[in-house]
């Protein structure tokens, strides 16, 4: 018996169409869009930041980036997380 509505499974293709200014991501091929983070989720985002920032500075460990910053994990798996720290490849990390 096939089914009459099937869902549909969205692709890193498809969420590359969207448009820029639209605050989506894809887990496991399903399209999930958020609002604007809250003031005070972004303040603590950007202390986090600058801890970290210093951190890998001090450290010679990474660049720190902010989003939006697209993570891509899969076909079907497509992030932005709030903070994502690149590490330096010569660290072994």
């Amino acid at each position: 018996m096939a089914l009459l509505h099937e869902k549909r499974k969205y692709t890193y293709e498809d969420y590359c169409q969207l448009p820029e200014e639209m605050r989506a991501e894809v887990l496991e091929g399903e399209l999930l869009m958020s609002p604007s983070p809250y003031r005070k989720h972004q303040e603590i985002s950007g202390k986090i930041y600058r801890i970290l920032a210093q951190w890998a500075d001090d450290h010679h460990a990474g660049k720190v980036y902010t989003a939006p910053f697209d993570v891509v994990l899969s076909r079907y798996n497509v992030v932005q997380p709030d903070l994502l720290l690149f590490p330096m490849e010569e660290k072994g990390f």
